[in-house]
């Protein structure tokens, strides 16, 4: 009964995990936000991301270096800021961030910087 049960939840892990694709090649380039409603545009290319802002009165541009370590991870290294508030990182800091699960334009990820984990959804824009 125990070797039942034990199967049928480890086909319930799978069957369900074959719903979740990761398409990451589209999300390489483009442009990106983190919501329908937010204010802030991220504009990616191969090899550097420039995140600003679109909220009036709201002026900042942060400038990352993108490396990309395989098909669904890349490195993030924060080159340039002129945020007025800051950011959780400085200069030089590189955010490690892997992508999860995508579907249609959307995609999950997590990343970790200065031993802190963040998790978001990202929206592209542009198909």
């Amino acid at each position: 009964m125990k070797r039942i049960f034990v199967g049928i939840a480890a086909l319930s892990l799978f069957s369900c995990g074959g719903n979740d694709t990761v398409n990451c090649s589209k999300f390489k380039t483009g442009e990106f936000s983190f919501s329908e409603k937010s204010k802030v545009r991220i504009l990616r290319t191969e090899t550097t991301q420039k995140e600003y802002s679109q909220k009036s009165g709201e002026d900042f541009i942060d400038e990352y270096s993108i490396n990309w370590i395989d098909s669904c991870t890349y490195s993030a290294k924060l080159v340039k800021t002129n945020h007025p508030e800051g950011t959780s990182m400085s200069i030089g800091d590189s955010m490690v961030v892997t992508i999860l699960r995508s579907k249609d334009n959307k995609y999950e990820w997590q990343g970790m910087v200065n031993g802190e984990m963040k998790k978001g959804v990202m929206i592209k824009l542009e198909e």
